[in-house]
């Protein structure tokens, strides 16, 4: 939350291209703990090091999972292939699956701070979050996120992904999407508990 409001400042304050505003996409994977498939969740963290012996535990936490699907009288058996469990504290943890998904964000400058040498592309928490003060740049991260999600074995939903261009009167704002499909334009987005409107009172940094 700091990290992001600290953001929209900066761009106020330092105008960067000649404008105040931040163009931020919060995205939405669709059922993204339950659609992770495990192999290559298994790769993955075999492909970061993690030792084997910690890896060999994790999998067999999931080894023979099994779980009942109910559907009136019927109960089907199922054994699943995908997802993570939900509730668990291990949980947030392997979804880190998708850490390396700063590779959309190469070559792209971001957003600035206030530090000239520190840009901000993204942002990874419950709600992911990509930034940039330029549009085109947050249209190329986007270019980017339909493929990289499809190789996670993931989906961008864009029904619940949305767009707030911060520092702005909501007036000839640049219109984003994801593939062929148009993303929302939103005047506010509730990010971690806290509702972020796009326009806010100057602060100093």
């Amino acid at each position: 939350m700091f990290i992001l409001r600290h953001l929209q400042h900066a761009a106020q304050a330092k105008r960067p291209s000649n404008s105040p505003r931040l163009h931020a996409d919060f995205i939405d994977f669709k059922h993204a703990y339950d659609a992770i498939p495990r192999e290559a969740l298994w790769d993955h963290l075999h492909r970061i090091c993690m030792p084997s012996s910690l890896l060999n535990i994790i999998k067999d936490l999931y080894a023979e999972d099994a779980y009942i699907l109910v559907d009136g009288p019927k109960r089907v058996p199922a054994m699943p292939t995908r997802g993570v469990k939900q509730g668990s504290p291990l949980s947030p943890l392997l979804f880190s699956h998708i850490n390396d998904i700063d590779l959309i964000a190469e070559g792209v400058e971001g957003a600035i701070t206030g530090s000239s040498t520190v840009w901000v592309t993204h942002m990874l928490n419950a709600d992911d979050c990509l930034t940039a003060n330029r549009p085109d740049q947050l249209q190329t991260m986007l270019n980017r996120l339909d493929g990289y999600a499809r190789r996670k074995g993931l989906t961008a939903n864009t029904a619940k992904s949305e767009v707030v261009h911060f520092n702005s009167h909501g007036c000839n704002v640049p219109a984003f999407s994801v593939g062929d499909t148009p993303l929302a334009n939103k005047d506010s987005f509730k990010y971690l508990g806290m509702v972020f409107y796009r326009i806010t009172f100057p602060t100093f940094l």
